[in-house]
């Protein structure tokens, strides 16, 4: 950090400074809150891992599903005619990488009035159907099963989880880190134009010493010295304007980038809005289909004499019925028989 550079410097009178502590200020307040940008990175990133993660446990529910119903008067409804092309896909790799290394042209916040930092923000999170769908299919030609629809929702799934990897985190990312250079680099330069600057200012510091000296001891001028001084003095003047305006300059990026980050979260809340409402519609598009597949499944019931509901009350065991009061108590001539057939001891039942 500037103070503890600064108070490792070997310094003179000029240090420290109220603009030296308002640049620790600044540069405190920097790191705060580059560590919040870096928690929200870390976030959205487990965000999208989970999108991975939950479109991949998506499919092996539905294969479970749908393997239990090969052999079974539901295999067309479950699965179709589906052949292996008809599996979900990843995204085309090929495809992906020309619109990362368009995008990596791209600085996403210089001030500019071109149109690629606007494709930058929105190209990425267009509809995905003429990608994703079925490879130059229409969403008419997929097969309306259960299984083959979730593939293609699966295909969405991957998609819009590489899309958001691609441009939204990757907009966050190359935020912090424009951010984070600028600043750190005025720093290294605020560094070094104080270290001149403290030099200086130790040097005049010396000089007026040795005049002191020699005046207090009576000693005639020494031309050579004064010109020195004179000369040092120049210089110390320079280095402290150097200093202080660059010092103004970081305190004011800092306050920018700090106070008004706002401007830069509108890029990021229009591409999640987006992101939101085209990946919702397109899964919906594709989920609207399985209503055909709930019209076959209902006349697979029809055929077979079924209600969509289910079997299962029929298959529970039937309930043992509950015996009435007079049934359990025991008739009277029950209970004579019985006290009969019981021996009374051991000796009345070896008795021939």
């Amino acid at each position: 950090m500037f103070k503890q550079h600064r108070a490792s410097a070997k310094v003179g009178p000029a240090s420290p400074s109220s603009l030296d502590q308002a640049v620790d200020r600044a540069e405190d307040t920097f790191h705060a809150f580059r560590a919040k940008l870096k928690a929200l990175i870390s976030t959205l990133r487990a965000h999208n891992e989970a999108m991975v993660k939950f479109n991949s446990s998506q499919v092996e529910a539905t294969n479970a599903i749908c393997d239990l119903m090969i052999t079974t008067p539901l295999a067309h409804c479950a699965i179709g005619a589906q052949t292996k092309e008809e599996e979900p896909s990843k995204p085309d790799d090929g495809a992906e990488g020309k619109d990362t290394e368009d995008a990596h042209d791209v600085s996403i916040l210089e001030s500019t009035t071109g149109s690629k930092q606007e494709r930058f923000v929105s190209a990425g999170i267009a509809h995905s159907f003429d990608t994703v769908i079925g490879r130059g299919k229409d969403l008419n030609d997929v097969e309306e099963s259960f299984k083959s629809m979730f593939n293609v929702a699966s295909d969405v799934n991957a998609v819009y989880a590489a899309r958001y990897k691609e441009w939204i985190i990757r907009y966050l990312e190359e935020w912090e880190s424009i951010v984070t250079t600028r600043v750190e680099g005025k720093l290294l330069q605020l560094r070094k134009v104080r270290d001149t600057y403290v030099h200086y200012s130790d040097k005049v510091h010396g000089l007026h010493g040795q005049l002191d000296k020699r005046k207090a001891k009576g000693s005639p001028p020494k031309p050579r010295l004064e010109d020195k001084l004179e000369r040092n003095r120049l210089k110390l003047s320079g280095a402290e304007e150097a200093h202080h305006d660059l010092a103004r300059s970081l305190i004011s990026l800092i306050e920018d980038v700090t106070e008004h980050y706002w401007k830069d979260m509108i890029p990021l809340l229009h591409m999640t809005i987006q992101f939101s409402i085209n990946h919702s519609s397109d899964l919906a598009a594709v989920m609207a289909r399985l209503e055909k597949t709930e019209a076959n499944l209902k006349n697979v019931c029809e055929q077979h004499e079924l209600e969509v509901t289910g079997r299962l009350e029929d298959l529970k065991p039937e309930p043992i019925p509950e015996a009435t009061p007079e049934e359990a108590e025991p008739k009277k001539e029950d209970a004579e028989d019985e006290e009969q057939a019981t021996p009374k001891d051991d000796n009345e039942a070896i008795e021939v």
